[in-house]
């Protein structure tokens, strides 16, 4: 059974929704990150949600690569919306989402934006019938495989998403 539903024709995805009515939106940002790509907090969630579409059957939609991160917005490269936007953007999506029978929503996030931004629209979605929870990548990681995780900062997690992801050339090791 098809679970991408950038894949599957509206007869498809039709049938899809009859059967499921959850969802997984990957969500990240596109900004600086020292080494690794400035996508990697949009390609690891990517991954992680087709993974999790694949084993399931949830329907997947289409990674959402931008975000809110105004803190690294000077970085070349940064490309931020504002939260005001992002969040009519995410209710549009859960509303347009519920109109197909969705009750439940997992936006899958992979940077440490956005967070009230897509509280305030799960919140939202709530008044039209929707659940949204919103896992963050590394949480999961930490509590699956604590001993690979220091207690701060990210920036090794991070590097060794993008190595897996990418192979050694994906990150700029200067």
């Amino acid at each position: 059974m098809k679970f991408r539903l950038w894949n599957m024709s509206w007869m498809e995805a039709e049938e899809a929704f009859k059967k499921c009515d959850t969802a997984i939106i990957p969500v990240g940002t596109f900004h600086g990150h020292g080494p690794t790509p400035i996508s990697i907090d949009s390609s690891s969630v990517a991954w992680l949600a087709d993974k999790v579409g694949e084993r399931t059957g949830i329907i997947t939609l289409p990674l959402i690569p931008f975000g809110e991160n105004d803190k690294q917005k000077f970085y070349p490269g940064s490309i931020t919306i504002t939260p005001e936007i992002l969040e009519r953007f995410y209710i549009d999506i859960f509303r347009s989402l519920n109109r197909f029978g969705v009750r439940r929503v997992i936006v899958l996030k992979g940077d440490g934006g956005n967070r009230e931004t897509l509280i305030r629209a799960g919140r939202a979605a709530r008044d039209f019938g929707v659940v949204v929870a919103i896992p963050e990548w590394w949480s999961i990681a930490k509590e699956i495989m604590p001993e690979l995780h220091p207690e701060k900062g990210s920036y090794i997690q991070e590097l060794a998403v993008s190595l897996f992801l990418g192979g050694k050339e994906i990150a700029d090791l200067r």
